[in-house]
């Protein structure tokens, strides 16, 4: 056969076209945008809308009468308002957008609300007031100047202040004012790793570092009023509006990527990041909301509002809730194995925990129970034990079933009186069993760690024995 042009197309066809269609595959792969937030939620005063930013149309309408501020939880799953007309902190569910409870009635209005980065406090800045921070364990307040602007370190430790006159940072634990400034501030905002503060103020913008245990300013741009700032959820930009401009900085070199400038009638007053950094959300005043995609920081659409702008915040990426994993601890104060006598309480030296690992999840009430065993086995899950008034195998001890409240970390047990070992329990090695979860009332992440041992050994009293 000749090797004309024709059969070198048809040797090379084949492999082009592969090679072709798996490019493409490639590139389609690397180009499909991370998943980012579904919703954005805005309070134009009088209603608060939620829009989904799959086709940007309004999902949800709240009525309200003067919601000034909104902050969801870092999890996505609960939504704080400041609700200026009835002087109250409001939490709704962030799935079906319902009233979960009202964390703070007070007489004044909570103009600035902020979650903690573990989900499980609601920072408040009452006017006349001071601040709250509720959902900690004992809720806490100080009285400071009414704030512009509050926003908690992502570390959870701190939170940074704005006030017209001051900077303050207030610790959590303990619950302190740790430094303040004569800054004169309209808004502040970190970056993700913490370690950087923005600051803007009426004559400009500043920027502090944390080295070595202290802030130091790192850059100071006077200027326009500072209207709000929005740093990308990644730490890559950071947005400072003004009036009627829009600058995005490298949150990092500091230096300028881009500017958005706007008509003089047009008054900005907000910007948000997505929650994952693909979207940049700029509100005017009265009459739109615009839309930047950052891979281009092109404008992508324009939401017209009806009302007041007050605040937006695009909802969080949803993760799905862990499973809690609740384990069991027992320990004796007394050198293993114990002696214990039969009719004997096991009470003294005997220390019981029980323990869950997951954070971030709802407080539960876990049955513990207390069993004695003849082998180091137990069935997964972990089934509800048995009480009895003589010695059975497996049997739950008299009064050794406890029902405790746990939310993370570890709970030691404050054991009953009257646990005994049955008067008519054989001689011989046994295993104290405390079983986490009995009955499995709760779905676990690992059911295979719920139960603990401890080695025993049960002994007749000298006059117990049978003489020959």
């Amino acid at each position: 056969m000749k090797n004309t042009p024709i059969h070198h197309l048809l040797r090379w066809a084949l492999p082009l076209a592969l090679a072709i269609g798996v490019g493409c595959l490639f590139f389609s792969f690397i180009n499909t945008p991370p998943v980012d937030s579904k919703e954005i939620t805005i309070s134009l005063g009088t209603k608060v809308i939620v829009v989904e930013t799959d086709n940007w149309s309004v999902k949800k309408e709240l009525e309200s009468k003067e919601i000034v501020d909104l902050a969801y939880s870092n999890n996505g799953r609960y939504l704080a308002l400041g609700d200026c007309f009835n002087n109250s902190v409001v939490k709704l569910d962030a799935n079906s957008y319902t009233q979960l409870e009202i964390p703070l009635e007070s007489d004044r209005c909570p103009v600035k609300v902020d979650y903690s980065p573990d989900n499980q406090e609601i920072a408040a800045s009452v006017i006349g007031r001071g601040l709250y921070l509720l959902g900690s364990n004992p809720e806490h307040e100080a009285t400071l100047p009414d704030a512009v602007d509050m926003q908690y370190r992502p570390d959870g430790k701190e939170i940074a202040i704005a006030t017209r006159k001051e900077l303050q940072v207030w610790t959590i634990s303990p619950f302190a004012l740790k430094a303040r400034d004569d800054y004169e501030l309209t808004c502040l905002a970190y970056t993700p790793d913490g370690e950087r503060l923005f600051m803007g103020s009426r004559f400009g913008w500043f920027v502090q570092e944390w080295k070595a245990g202290v802030w130091k300013e790192l850059k100071k741009a006077m200027g326009e009023p500072t209207v709000d700032i929005a740093i990308d959820p990644k730490g890559r930009w950071a947005a400072l509006l003004s009036d009627h401009k829009v600058e995005i900085f490298d949150a990092k070199l500091l230096r300028l990527v881009t500017q958005f400038y706007f008509p003089a009638e047009t008054r900005l007053k907000g910007v948000a990041f997505s929650d994952h950094g693909g979207w940049l959300a700029v509100a005017e005043h009265q009459d739109n909301i615009h839309i930047y995609a950052t891979s281009s920081w092109k404008e992508t659409k324009t939401l017209p509002i009806t009302g007041n702008y007050w605040a937006m915040e695009f909802k969080p990426v949803v993760i799905a809730p862990a499973k809690p994993d609740y384990s069991a601890v027992i320990v004796s104060m007394m050198r293993p194995p114990m002696n214990i006598y039969p009719g004997s309480e096991i009470k003294k030296g005997l220390v019981v925990s029980l323990k869950q690992a997951m954070p971030d999840l709802t407080k539960e009430t876990v049955t513990v129970d207390l069993v004695l065993r003849s082998k180091k086995t137990y069935p997964v899950p972990a089934p509800l034990a048995k009480p009895s008034n003589n010695y059975k195998d497996g049997m739950l001890l008299n009064n050794g079933r406890y029902e405790i409240e746990i939310k993370d970390g570890m709970v030691n047990l404050k054991l009953n009186s009257g646990m005994v070992i049955p008067r008519d329990t054989p001689e011989g090695a046994y295993y104290l069993v405390a079983v986490a979860d009995a009955g499995n009332k709760h779905p676990e992440s690992n059911e295979r760690n719920n139960v603990a041992y401890l080695e025993i050994k049960v002994k007749k009293r000298v006059d117990d024995r049978p003489v020959n």
